[in-house]
This record gives C-alpha cells, structure tokens and sequence, in this order.
C-alpha cells in the first residue's frame, strides 16, 4: 500500500523535534562535564617530580625520627600545590596525614600536615581542584 502523504509530515516533525531534543541534551551534558572537569583535574606527578615531592613529604616535622612512608601523590593542575598522604609509623601503628606542598622558586616546600584543615592554605580554586572539601570552614 502507498504511504498517505499526511501522515508522513508529522512523523517527519515528530523526528525532527526528537533530534533536537537529544542534540540538546548532548550539549548540556557536554557543558556539565566541561564545568565540572576543573574541581577535580589534578594530576599524577611525573618520575623526578614524584621523588621531590615525596623526599619533602617525609621531612614532615609531626614524625621526628619515626618511618615515614608517601603515597597518594595529587599535583593540582591550577597553580603550583600538591597534596600527599603521610603516614607515619610510632613503632608499629601507622598514623596518617595530609601534607600540603607549595612549589616555590623550582622547589616543593612543605605548607602545613595534619588531618583536617590543612588544605586552607591553598587558594580555594587549588583545593577544589585537588579534591578537597570545599564546604570545610577555612579561616
């Protein structure tokens, strides 16, 4: 049977509305994601950058002549800041803290350890973007 031409426009606008809409979506969601890419963009640091970092790291002045292992390496990819978990062994028990790194003139310094507030030091931008909370009260 032949197709009657009435009903093929509406079909035909009934697409075209659908196409528009899931073009819609697509770009909103491809805005979310490009918003929202920022606040979590750190990254790993690189062979030599890693050992730099962790040899500050472990001169935290909290672990004195304790072992001292670094881990979790983040790099913030707004301004020059790092994080990385400290954890410090008080003979055998492990105790671990956040060390905020600031890279200063070539150099990685330490900026302030502990375990909650430390990333204030920060500019706020670098604290979202290494994944820090950003409804902790910073004074």
């Amino acid at each position: 049977m032949n197709e009657m031409p009435w009903r093929s426009a509406p079909r035909r606008a009934a697409a075209r509305m659908l196409g528009r809409k899931t073009a819609s979506a697509a770009l909103v969601g491809a805005l979310a994601l490009v918003c929202a890419a920022p606040a979590l963009a750190w990254r790993t640091p690189g062979h030599s950058e890693r050992r730099a970092i962790a040899r500050v790291a472990r001169q935290t002045p909290h672990a004195g002549s304790s072992r001292v292992s670094v881990g979790d390496i983040r790099v913030s990819t707004v301004g020059p800041w790092a994080s990385a978990t400290v954890t410090i062994y008080f003979e055998s028990e492990p105790d671990e803290a956040t060390d905020i790194l600031h890279k200063l003139h070539g150099r990685w310094v330490n900026a302030g350890a502990g375990t909650a507030g430390e990333w204030c030091v920060m500019p706020t931008k670098d604290q979202r973007n290494l994944g820090f909370s950003a409804g902790y009260p910073c004074k």
